[in-house]
């Protein structure tokens, strides 16, 4: 296990100031006494669209060098629109994040089901609304429908995933789909156990 600074939190989000980019992360979790990096792949700190080849080879000597161990790249994924042309942008933008974390050495990849995309660029992040309690809720067909198109998005990522030597890991916190629907055993959504 290893104890690493998660990029999001000087991504300047969530303060007022500028964001560190990826190198001055790096050193940052270093002078922290952090053993690793997790990054957040989306602007303004590591986009796949923003990071060049010679950028990933830069900061993986940087990391290398400095002793941080690049520990993973969080997607913030959703593979559960009703809408096609969305569903296909998270699978386009799971091969651009497959892709970067494979140029950093990097093995492992969180996805969400459902992340629902909540960065008010107006002002500092926040977290939206989210109800905590502690219930059960049976799934209808609109939440089927939902879960089946977030089984087909992860099985699709996780073949390329695959081809790459990546483990795909499930973002565990809320909102995964809706509010206390969930199967009973993780391996009836995957088939297997070990995708997470």
């Amino acid at each position: 296990m290893k104890f690493a600074l998660f990029s999001v939190t000087y991504a300047g989000l969530f303060y007022n100031g500028k964001a560190l980019s990826l190198d001055e992360q790096v050193r940052k979790a270093k002078d922290l006494g952090f053993d690793g990096l997790s990054i957040e792949a989306k602007r303004p700190v590591a986009s796949p669209l923003d990071l060049s080849k010679a950028d990933r080879a830069r900061i993986r000597s940087l990391a290398a060098d400095e002793g941080i161990e690049l520990v993973a790249v969080e997607s913030l994924s959703n593979f559960c629109s009703n809408l096609m042309e969305e569903r296909e942008n998270n699978l386009a933008m799971m091969r651009y994040i497959l892709e970067l974390s494979h140029d950093l050495g990097v093995r492992m990849v969180k996805v969400f089901a459902a992340w629902p995309g909540i960065i008010n660029d107006d002002m500092p992040a926040m977290y939206g609304p989210y109800d905590r309690g502690n219930y059960f809720k049976p799934m209808f067909a609109h939440d089927l429908k939902l879960w089946d198109r977030a089984v087909k998005g992860i099985r699709e990522t996780a073949g390329w995933a695959a081809d790459l030597g990546i483990t795909l890991v499930l973002q565990n916190h809320g909102p995964v789909l809706t509010k206390g629907g969930r199967p009973a055993k993780p391996q009836d959504m995957f088939g297997c156990t070990d995708v997470f």
